[in-house]
């Protein structure tokens, strides 16, 4: 009875459209985020020096997070989901 329940659970190729696209958003923003800060490097990312540099990367941010989520809904990926899946991957 037990085996019933001992099963391997495999990703759909939905679920790694997912983490692939968070891991996109992650990489490309902090692609740009190191064009733009000039701040310390704390905990592998680069940090703002000022108001300016955090303003850029807030608009990039932005940006990207609304490109990620436009492709993931082709996917059939929720909003929620993908915010999701962006967090869990940072």
């Amino acid at each position: 009875m037990l085996d019933e329940y001992q099963c391997e659970w495999k990703p759909t190729e939905r679920d790694l459209k997912m983490g692939a696209l968070a891991q996109r958003y992650h990489a490309e923003a902090e692609a740009f985020d190191r064009t733009v800060c000039t701040g310390p490097i704390r905990e592998g990312s680069i940090l703002p020096a000022n108001p300016r540099e955090m303003a850029a990367i807030s608009r990039n941010a932005n940006t990207l997070r609304k490109q990620i989520m436009t492709e993931a809904e082709q996917f059939g990926i929720g909003r929620d989901e993908m915010s999701k899946a962006i967090g869990r991957a940072a």
